[in-house]
């Protein structure tokens, strides 16, 4: 086997001396090979550069494969035809949760069941490093190591690193023809038994690694592959001592010295640190010296870093966007979310917002949804509770939008899972690949057939699984040989760049954090990396690793290999290196978070000074001030028409126009509105016009106890109370027939709710029959006082309005009106006088009706039906609002109502001109505070009542009076 090993400080170096004449020796026989030639590089952002060099200089690789370890495993996999199959992250989750679940007395498999994956990356960690579960310190973490490394066998999965060890198993098989392993350094330790499987795996190999510092671990990884490879032939490094070698040095000695080599840029917002970083791009792209630019975030999925490529983008500046950002749901995958949620929580709110969610999709008949919508509510109302299974056993007949979607048990067997879940899959579309969820699956049942698992348990490993991640990158942004690169530290390392921006060096980014592990200390690592070295065949002076073993990470050893990155990444630098970083949360930006220590230090080393606090502050102002005039105005969205309005709704000398809740000009037919409607404008005209005009309701609260409890009290009152079943007239019952209605029809939806809840495999709760008893209580106590005060014989029950123009004020008030009356009584025999007598129940706090109060807008909706039924039988009407111990006497007349002229003027206006406005500051701090939208720019409360004078003089006269 011909094999060569190099170390490189420079890329530019081992391009002349190693890279270019390696490809040049493969330019006219790779593609003639049985066997594949292979590159593998650390990540997919060396590959790119190397590719770009490579076409830069016209040399051809026709027939090289390019890979990253994870490539590389695939092709190693393939060609070894591996049995098993390799565990993800998301199995490995499962596995835990299911593991821990078996003992959850044990505090520490509790929380591993809870949330497993820092003993995930400990076990990985532990498994890379080539050590069995008793690498682990404490006995309970032991055992539960042992658990998930005999379930991932019984489900036969092996793990990464496994299936690394695995390859390197297959000695004297050659897939590989020739192979380079190019910039891996110390940094790549879990992927060490990778690429000595495939150095074995190889015919010919070129090693050519990254030199570093002199920590054990980078001694450990060149002494290693020297035993595997031979000594190290030569370490490439610079021909000439590059124009930031010396500001290195400082940085990393923490020294200081006057230079003003390093461009800073120290902003209060991100999106400032964004324009700045995207001037300097467009600055240096001008210049003819300037070949490639690293923008270095400290890592993936930045806001920043989102920023900066959406600027870019705008701009058509083309560049590599290596970082991305995280892309917005699909439609599918929002509809899958949803699905999760309904099959969590099991609950009336997300099965509704997943029902709209199909229909919104084509997936679900609307005509259905909306009557289970219906039965699902009412059965809300009597049940009080929002879990499905109890609402479905409540209503008198199958839904089939809840037929179709079948919810899932609370334990079962994998396999019994999968098994209801698959055909809804199936409809919703996600994820894409059926086939690789059902292949993993099965794998995954056969192994825990004989184990019943949580819903929770699967839910979570199916909603990790079909997470599938991704960048989301403009056209621009995908151009892997653009000069401008977006790429993470340890993506630049290793890599030549004439511009580098160290980008967004705020304090716990750079470095990033790294907390030690609770179950896999650096103590522990420290020995057990201890124990994974030997003497190689070189003598005292060199370590290797031990067969079937690596180096673990520990969090103080990746700190300081990524400070000796920076290092070098500034050292390397050819022309210019940037800095920057903005002091204000972009989450908070009221909330000011600090620099890094590493900006600090560079500063230091190029400006001869330590700045604190107070100085990056300075700085920070006097860079927003330049930004401010260097930045013209501009914007997509003309603001005038948007101001114009504002200004006429805070206008407190000008009535209520189209823009506060009013027609533009008068309605057809005028405004029509419901009883209840017409009274709710004297006190949230707003909500009147959404939901009534506009047809915009806020979703349903099921989640409020206490509302919905009051409300169900109410509804099962006035249901009990109605003497009639389809609205015909009947004598007045005596109170022994309406205690004995009540009490049958009360205790009939005790029986139903009870038999819901028990099959439900639930109790009635007591909050429930406490209701029950309040609602009850009130709805003999009415009955008991219409039976002994109120005079008329005859009765009738949810009397509905027709549909009738009704003159309620003769040369006033005329218009259609919508409404249904609780209880109306009427004295039919007389055909002389007839009167009438309308009852309107109330289980809250509302007033008696009188005249001063009807003058100013309560008790409208009582008042209007009292005009409505004078209007069509000609007779005298009184009204009540009757409630739970008052005494029934007739509280206003139809002749008392009709003497409050200027009342209905008012209304009559509204009726014909529609225009309502608003009376409540949509950001009142106290009192009733209805929804409103987000958008809404909110006026403040003596605007509105100037302005509500303004549009209804006759309503606040007759207030007034």
């Amino acid at each position: 086997m011909k094999s060569g090993h190099h170390c490189f400080i420079e890329f530019d170096a081992a391009w002349k001396a190693v890279i270019r004449p390696w490809f040049e020796s493969q330019r006219e026989d790779a593609w003639r090979q049985v066997r594949p030639v292979v590159v593998t590089c650390p990540n997919a952002a060396f590959v790119a550069a190397l590719k770009q060099r490579l076409a830069e200089e016209n040399i051809p690789a026709f027939g090289i494969h390019f890979t990253s370890p994870g490539t590389l495993r695939r092709m190693l996999n393939g060609a070894f035809e591996q049995k098993n199959k390799v565990a993800l992250r998301e199995d490995l989750h499962l596995l835990a949760r299911v593991a821990a679940e078996s003992d959850p007395d044990l505090p520490l498999w509790k929380s591993v069941a809870a949330e497993p994956s820092s003993f995930i990356r400990a076990f990985d960690a532990l498994d890379g490093g080539g050590w069995s579960a008793d690498g682990l310190a404490d006995q309970a973490a032991r055992r539960l190591a042992e658990e998930i490394a005999n379930k991932l066998g019984d489900c036969g999965l092996m793990t990464v690193r496994q299936a690394d060890r695995s390859f390197g198993n297959n000695t004297g098989t050659r897939v590989i023809s020739n192979w380079m392993a190019l910039g891996f350094s110390s940094g790549d330790w879990p992927e060490f038994q990778l690429l000595k499987a495939a150095y074995k795996s190889s015919e010919h190999s070129m090693l050519c690694f990254r030199a570093e510092g002199e920590r054990p671990a980078p001694a450990s990884w060149t002494g290693s592959w020297e035993e595997i490879a031979g000594p190290v032939e030569d370490y490439l490094g610079t021909e000439a001592e590059r124009h930031y070698t010396q500001l290195a040095d400082d940085f990393a000695s923490h020294s200081t010295a006057s230079r003003n080599a390093v461009t800073f840029h120290i902003a209060h917002h991100l999106e400032t640190e964004a324009t700045f970083i995207v001037r300097e791009i467009k600055q240096h792209l001008l210049k003819k010296d300037i070949k490639r630019i690293a923008v270095v975030l400290p890592r993936r999925f930045t806001t920043l870093g989102r920023e900066v490529a959406l600027k870019l983008a705008e701009a058509e500046i083309p560049h590599h966007d290596q970082a991305g950002h995280r892309p917005a749901q699909s439609a599918k995958q929002s509809l899958f979310s949803k699905w999760i949620h309904l099959q969590q929580t099991q609950r009336l709110s997300p099965f509704l917002d997943f029902s709209n969610a199909l229909t919104s999709q084509g997936l679900g008949n609307i005509s259905e949804v909306q009557s289970a919508k219906r039965h699902l509510v009412n059965a809300f109302q009597n049940a009080q509770t929002e879990q499905l299974n109890v609402l479905s056993a409540l209503v008198d007949k199958p839904l089939k939008p809840v037929m179709d979607w079948p919810l899932l048990p609370a334990d079962a067997s994998f396999a019994e899972f999968s098994e209801v879940i698959a055909p809804q899959l199936e409809r919703i579309g996600w994820p894409e690949d059926q086939n690789a969820l059902l292949e993993r699956i099965e794998s995954l049942a056969e192994g825990l057939a004989e184990q019943s698992i949580s819903r929770n348990i699967f839910l979570k490993w199916l909603t990790e699984v079909a997470d599938i991640p991704g960048r989301s990158r403009a056209e621009s942004g995908r151009q892997p040989f653009a000069p401008v690169q977006i790429l993470t530290l340890d993506e630049a390392s290793g890599q030549d760049w004439d511009c580098v921006i160290l980008a967004g060096m705020t304090h716990g980014e750079w470095p990033p954090e790294s907390p030690e592990s609770a179950f896999l200390t650096e103590a522990r690592i420290r020995e057990l990396n201890r124990r994974a070295l030997k003497t190689g065949s070189q003598g005292e002076g060199q370590e290797v690793v031990a067969n079937d073993r690596t180096l673990i990470p520990g969090a103080v050893d990746d700190a300081t290999r990524r400070e000796e990155l920076l290092t070098t990444l500034v050292a390397s630098t050819r022309k210019q290196v940037i800095a920057t970083v903005s002091l204000r949360d972009p989450m908070e930006p009221s909330m000011s978070r600090g620099a890094s220590e590493w900006i600090v230090r560079l500063i230091a080393a190029d400006r001869d000074t330590w700045p604190n606090a107070e100085t990056l502050e300075g700085w920070a102002v006097a860079t927003e001030t330049a930004f401010k005039s260097q930045t013209p105005y501009r914007t997509t969205i003309s603001f005038s028409e948007i101001q114009r309005v504002n200004k006429s709704r805070s206008d407190s000398t000008k009535p209520f126009d189209a823009y506060s809740f009013g027609f533009e000009s008068p309605p057809e037919g005028g405004l029509v509105l419901s009883a209840s409607q017409w009274e709710n404008i004297f006190n949230r005209p707003a909500t009147v016009w959404y939901q009534s005009v506009l047809m915009a309701r806020p979703p349903e609260d099921f989640a409020s106890d206490e509302s919905s409890a009051v409300m169900a009290r109410g509804t099962w009152t006035h249901a009990w109370l109605n003497p009639t079943s389809s609205g015909e007239w009947r004598a007045k019952p005596s109170l022994k027939e309406w205690t004995q209605q009540i009490e049958k029809r009360a205790n009939t939806l005790r029986a139903e709710v009870a038999e819901a809840f028990s099959v439900a495999e639930r109790a009635l709760p007591a909050w429930w029959l406490s209701d029950w008893s309040i609602a009850r209580r009130m709805a003999l106590d009415l009955a008991a006082a219409l039976v002994n005060e109120a005079t008329l014989p005859s009765v009738t029950g949810e009397y509905t309005l027709p549909n009738n123009d009704f003159n309620l004020v003769p040369g006033i008030l005329k218009m259609p009106l919508r409404g249904r009356i609780d209880l109306l009584l009427s004295d039919r025999s007389n055909q002389t006088n007839p009167c009438y007598q309308i009852v309107d129940f109330k289980t809250g706090s509302h007033q008696p009706l009188s005249i001063t109060r009807l003058a100013k807008g309560e008790g409208i909706q009582a008042a209007l039906y009292a005009l409505a039924i004078r209007s069509i039988e000609g007779a005298s009407v009184s009204a009540t609002i009757l409630k739970p111990g008052d005494t029934f006497t007739e509280q206003i007349t139809d002749e008392d109502a009709i003497g409050l002229s200027r009342l209905w003027a008012g209304i009559a206006t509204i009726h014909q001109k529609g225009q309502l406005g608003d009376l409540k500051a949509a950001d009142a701090n106290y009192g009733f505070a209805p929804q409103r939208p987000l958008a809404e720019i909110a006026v403040p409360k003596r605007i509105l009542d100037a302005k509500w004078r303004l549009t209804h003089p006759d309503l606040v006269e007759e207030s007034n009076t």
